[in-house]
């Protein structure tokens, strides 16, 4: 039958997409986005070739002589009916595509999310350091360890004591809410 081949190549397209969703799951590596892509395409050749092919079947069976030529009319529904499954099978199979892509794009800003959350703590703890001692480093009275040798050590123990507080803070916090 003519649509045989296409409802095996959309069989074998199913598993594809069944991989992608996993893939999509774990990881989010150009490999998979590049077989998603590729994936994509062989549905847009094949939804416009079974396209093509209803309308050329459709003007034949406007065809009287064509009709008339067919000696089962088992052969012609079977053949309307193979059509109309690999139809469905294409516009299910191009929603799940859809899906996986979604899913790639929602873990990749979940990912960048969980990123930008580390990025912001590390700038946290990384300005506490540099704000003590900037304050520190301001030239006026009555700072404590102004005239001591050991004024120095002092505000940088006093820096790396409170970034190492604010980095536990940190680390217990939950952001995840």
């Amino acid at each position: 039958m003519i649509y045989n081949h296409f409802i095996q190549e959309l069989i074998e397209i199913e598993k594809e997409i069944d991989e992608l969703e996993i893939a999509a799951r774990k990881t989010t590596e150009n490999k998979a986005l590049f077989k998603l892509a590729d994936t994509e395409r062989k549905m847009i050749y094949i939804d416009h070739t079974l396209a093509g092919q209803k309308s050329t079947l459709a003007t034949l069976w406007e065809k009287e002589e064509f009709v008339k030529t067919i000696d089962d009319q088992k052969v012609l529904y079977d053949i309307q009916l193979h059509q109309k499954h690999a139809e469905e099978l294409v516009r299910i199979y191009r929603d799940l595509l859809e899906t996986v892509g979604g899913l790639f794009t929602d873990m990749m800003d979940n990912n960048l999310n969980h990123l930008m959350k580390y990025l912001d703590s590390a700038a946290l703890i990384i300005s506490i350091p540099a704000l003590i001692s900037g304050i520190w480093g301001m030239n006026t009275g009555g700072l404590p360890g102004k005239e001591s040798h050991f004024g120095f050590f002092m505000v940088v123990a006093v820096a790396v004591l409170l970034a190492i507080i604010v980095g536990i803070h940190i680390k217990r916090k939950d952001f995840s809410k």
